[in-house]
């Protein structure tokens, strides 16, 4: 597809001349008709090249094959993992995708918080106490944006996947979709359960 290739020589060239930034490099979002599901696989690659690591957060085959490119972080929901691998449990979902090659996995479980698994066995999960109530379009969203920031600035892991459930829940407690209620955020992170 002609148009595609435009994309990627554009990223690549975004890539080269902004080679002194090392933000990571993020493919979201459903592919449109006719594109490859190897498409955001293609920009895992060219993140790569620049040194860059690639969050990717897709459903259907896309996941599967920007993991055989090495994804540094795939960021599904359950219901995509489930469908990307055939797995119900997040945990089993989570380490098929580490074998298959993904660097991290963090999947967003709803009101139950993510799981985490890594290639090296780690495994854990962090959620709130309590759930909450509101309106949960673009907790997912808000959940990647959290750990794209925290990649961002180098932050630790264990601090980025506390992140990620705060600003989710701050995403489902605001007004507007795709907005975060701000103001509840530091409840929100004193209200963190971790489990492994």
């Amino acid at each position: 597809m002609a148009a595609w290739d435009g994309v990627l020589a554009g990223l690549d060239a975004a890539l080269r001349d902004e080679a002194d930034q090392r933000g990571p490099v993020v493919a979201a979002g459903s592919l449109p008709a006719g594109l490859s599901c190897y498409a955001y696989a293609e920009v895992v690659s060219a993140a790569h090249r620049h040194g860059r690591l690639c969050l990717v957060d897709a459903a259907g085959a896309a996941p599967l094959a920007a993991v055989e490119a090495g994804a540094d972080v795939v960021k599904p929901n359950q219901a995509e993992l489930a469908e990307a691998t055939g797995a119900d449990d997040p945990w089993e979902g989570a380490r098929d995708l580490c074998r298959r090659g993904a660097g991290r996995v963090v999947v967003s479980r709803g009101p139950d918080g993510v799981v985490t698994v890594t290639p090296d066995g780690e495994a854990y999960a962090v959620r709130l106490r309590k759930p909450l109530s509101g309106n949960a379009t673009g907790a997912g969203d808000a959940a990647a944006g959290a750990i794209v920031a925290g990649l961002s600035t180098g932050r630790p892991w264990a601090e980025i996947e506390r992140e990620a459930v705060g600003w989710s829940a701050a995403a489902v407690l605001a007004p507007v979709a795709g907005e975060l209620a701000l103001d509840h955020l530091a409840a929100l992170r004193a209200d963190l359960v971790e489990e492994s």
